[in-house]
Parts: structure tokens; sequence; C-alpha cells
């Protein structure tokens, strides 16, 4: 059990799989893995308080929130007359993000890869906000930056200040919840905005922003974090869809809290029916939104089971217990919460946060809210 609390808000090893690495490379068990991570974050958090940035001001950029919105900002790379059209969009979306975006937000770029045409182009016409009709290439032609932590407001100004810069560009798709599309959206984070700052990746020896993204033109300064650590903990991890992949993410977040690296999906799960009671009355219209507000307490824990294995792991945290004022360890809680999507009575899909209790010594968890 750590001495400090500590709150991690992601950990990547869904896109990235440094961890794996380490792990397989050098056969560690649960306890040096938790020191690697734990390591890790606090590095972090050092390297980017030197460059006069605290960790804790990222959560926005990192943690889907339920009030805010994720949106692909759709390219035709063939009206770009460039081997380096990544680069040349890319003086198109950066200032406009930097005039009119979030100012803590999480920035991905790339080709929509190994999805039919066929199936791009289905859910475009379901989805695409823009051009229409949209222009139907194939679909490794279609270049995408994402962009995360928006509200409306960010969204809309981004689809007007892109699409008057250049012709290159269709539309956005919102990818706030999770659709075909997203399987093809294998983006590598290019950017981490905070403030009038921009993190970055960097090797040792090396300037920041190595690629040569137009940060620094559009009135951001680029600052870096060494490469392992930065795809590690500073990567937004997009959903993709693949329930695979999110089982071995959820093996280091757990373990993290002291698990055994064992996933999420194998966690004993329950709820105590004064807390089911209480998210009745302080969360009535999320669980009625999911469906979930008639059920008992098995019919509750069974329906967020079933979502479990697929959701996306956040807000590690491990947390100094009190009973009044005083400092009870007894009461010391290992937390974490996952993502998961249900859909609504008018058949959208929305996605909620469910917090949890980790009890690593019998990798049992327990719902504490749901909202």
């Amino acid at each position: 059990m750590p001495v400090e609390p500590f709150t991690i808000h992601s950990l990547n090893n869904y896109t990235n799989v440094g961890l794996t690495s380490l792990v397989e490379a050098f056969e560690l068990g649960p306890r040096a893995v938790r020191a690697l991570i734990l390591g890790g974050y606090l590095s972090v958090e050092s390297q980017l308080a030197a460059v006069g940035i605290k960790y804790a001001s990222l959560k926005g950029a990192l943690v889907p929130n339920n009030r805010r919105y994720e949106a692909a900002f759709f390219f035709d790379s063939t009206r770009i007359d460039s081997d380096f059209y990544g680069l040349e969009i890319a003086d198109h979306w950066v200032p406009a993000v930097a005039q009119v975006g979030p100012t803590t937000t999480a920035l991905s770029v790339g080709d929509i890869v190994n999805l039919p045409s066929g199936l791009v182009w289905e859910q475009l016409d379901k989805y695409l906000v823009g051009q229409r009709p949209f222009p139907r290439v194939p679909s490794q032609h279609y270049f995408v930056a994402h962009v995360t932590n928006l509200s409306k407001g960010h969204r809309e100004k981004l689809h007007v200040a892109i699409g008057a810069s250049t012709d290159a560009y269709i539309g956005y798709v919102d990818t706030t919840t999770w659709k075909p599309i997203m399987t093809g959206m294998l983006l590598p984070q290019v950017g981490l905005r905070s403030g009038d700052k921009v993190i970055t990746t960097q090797i040792e020896g090396e300037a920041p922003n190595l690629a040569g993204y137009p940060f620094a033109s559009s009135g951001l300064v680029p600052v870096g974090v060494d490469d392992l650590n930065y795809g590690t903990y500073l990567d937004y991890r997009l959903d993709n869809g693949i329930p695979q992949w999110a089982a071995q993410d959820s093996v280091f977040a757990l373990t993290a809290l002291g698990g055994d690296q064992q996933p999420v999906s194998t966690s004993g799960l329950t709820i105590d029916d004064s807390r089911l009671e209480y998210l009745r009355e302080d969360h009535k219209s999320s669980l009625s939104g999911a469906g979930l507000d008639g059920l008992d307490p098995g019919g509750f824990v069974a329906e967020v089971q079933k979502k479990l294995a697929r959701g996306l792991v956040y807000n590690l945290r491990f947390i100094h217990g009190t009973r009044g004022d005083v400092p009870a360890p007894e009461n010391d809680a290992m937390m974490y919460s996952i993502q998961v999507a249900f859909p609504s009575s008018d058949g959208s899909i929305r996605r909620y946060q469910v917090g949890l209790k980790y009890k690593a010594d019998t990798h049992a968890s327990e719902i504490t809210t749901f909202y």
C-alpha cells in the first residue's frame, strides 16, 4: 500500500504497449509492476512541474466527461498536393485549435486504416456533419485530426474555422461514444494542450515537437516529456471498440491499485443496498437514462458487469481514510472509475462513469457511484 495518496488520470496500455514490453522483457511480478507505474507517474509530475504545468490540471484532456464531447475532423488528403499532407493539413487545424478550441485538450492525427472504403462511406453518410455529398475516396485517403474536451461551442467554431481555411476539410464525426468507424482511428497523439503550452514527446538531447507541428507559430509553446512516460500517462485513449485491448489495459490499472495482474472483467462486482438507494435518489436521471432505475441490486450489478469487459479505466487513486477529521487507516481506499455506454430510450447512446472501490486482496470491486 503506498504511503502517499495519488491520482493517475489515465494509464495507457491500450494504444501504447510500453508497459507490456517492459513487464515481459524483465518478467516483472505485480509488486515490481506497481513500483514501475508509480515511479513513472512521479517522474511525469516532476517533468511537468519543471515547465510550469500541474499534472492534476490535465484531467479534462485525458478523462472523458459526460458534459463534454470529442470529435474527429475529417480531411480529404487527395486535395493536398504534398507527400507530407499531414503537416500541411496541420497548418489549418492547429491554428484553429489555438484560437477557438479548448485550452485543455488532447490532439491526435492520422489516416483511417484497415477499414473497407464501403464501410467508411456508410459511416460518413450516417454521422458526418459537413460536406454533402462528401468525396468518396479510398478509405486510407481520409485524414483525421481528433480533439478532446470540447464544448458544443468549441466543436462548431472549429468546424467553421477549419472549413474557412482549406477545401480539404470535409466535416466532423462526433466520437463521444463509440461508432464502427472508430475501429480505423489508430491515431498517434501529437500534443496535449495546457493553456498556452502544448506537451509533446521528447527524445533526450532533442527539442520537443520533433515532428515540426506548427504549434509555436500558432502561439503555443512546445514543452517535452520523455517518450515512454508520455505514451503511458499523457496519451488520450480513443476507444477503438476492441475488448481484448481494453482487458489488457485494465490489467495494469488494477495492478497499480495493488492487484495481481488480472483484468477488470474478472473482478467480482457488488453494490450495497444503501448505496443503490443513494444512487436512486442522487443520480436518478443517470440511472433512468441508462434504463437501470427499476433494478434490484443483483440486476443492477449484472447490467453494469456486462459493460466492464470493454470499458476503459480512469481516475486511479489511493485515498487516505478518515473518520471525522481523524486519520483512520482502516478506511484507506483504492478507487477507480470506468467508462460505460448504455442506449437511451430515444435510441441514442450515452456514456456514463461508474465509480468503484477496489479490494486487491480479493480482486473485488464495489460500485460507489454512477453518473
